[in-house]
């Protein structure tokens, strides 16, 4: 997935579409700005709600949200600037060094979370957490999993996945069953398999990668969600600590009322 090749085509096809001068795109540059101004916007940006138009966007030196509210623009073109703008935010996540991406990589995950209020939420807005992020991220990038990952994501097609139908799109994300998915995974497979066909990585290395990261979040994130809960250090199962379902965030509420149960008998 090419940041520059992807950022060059948004711009040619705005150029052609509203006769615009856009002059060459410094692809650095325009990562660095697509980071700070689209990312904490990146849930509206899945969904393409239309709401992300209120502010202005401006890329290649265009604000987009004047070009989208114009009456003479058909569906066509708004569904073609929608796409590009999603891949384009997709190209530029992958651009470059992860660890420097740490400060947009929080607000994603803040916008997309959505749980005001929940334990998650007040962890992700604690100024400690970006630190202890930065902690897992890089002990993460010293894996074989992420230089594998790595591997898999410079072999993604995005037409695997139609961006084009926001309702389809989150669809298939909840369902591990769906047919997107089961491509997508079947795929990851096969190159895990020849990963470990020509001895790149053995499965039991893949095992104990997986059970170290894990044991990694938990170790760093676990003491915060104990302590907020009221519960023992170490306790908290990461099923509910990490999870975002209903069953989770109905385990970590009743770990809350425990918690005030405990407190009240405890005066």
């Amino acid at each position: 997935m090419d940041a520059a090749e992807l950022l060059k085509g948004f711009a040619k096809d705005l150029q052609e579409a509203f006769s615009l001068s856009i002059p060459d795109i410094d692809v650095n540059e325009t990562v660095k700005h697509i980071e700070k101004t689209f990312y904490p916007s990146a849930m509206l940006i899945l969904q393409r709600d239309v709401t992300f138009f209120d502010s202005e966007r401006t890329l290649f030196g265009v604000n987009l949200s004047e070009l989208w509210a114009m009456e003479t623009v058909s569906a066509t073109t708004r569904e073609a600037i929608w796409k590009h703008i999603q891949m384009c935010t997709l190209a530029s996540f992958m651009h470059g060094d992860l660890k420097d991406k740490l400060n947009s990589v929080m607000d994603i995950v803040k916008s997309m979370w959505g749980g005001k209020g929940d334990d998650i939420s007040k962890i992700l807005e604690d100024s400690e957490s970006s630190g202890r992020l930065k902690e897992v991220i890089d002990y993460v990038l010293k894996t074989r999993i992420a230089k594998m990952f790595m591997e898999i994501v410079e072999q993604f097609d995005p037409a695997d996945i139609n961006f084009e139908n926001p309702e389809e799109l989150m669809n298939m994300l909840k369902n591990p069953e769906h047919p997107t998915v089961q491509k997508i995974v079947s795929k990851v497979q096969g190159i895990i398999k020849d990963k470990i066909r020509h001895g790149s990585i053995t499965q039991n290395q893949l095992v104990q990668e997986i059970e170290a990261i894990k044991a990694k979040v938990t170790s760093i994130f676990g003491n915060m969600f104990n302590d907020a809960l009221g519960m023992p250090r170490g306790e908290t199962p990461s099923t509910v600590m990490l999870g975002n379902s209903p069953e989770a965030r109905r385990q970590r509420m009743l770990a809350r009322l425990q918690k005030k149960v405990r407190d009240k008998n405890s005066r």
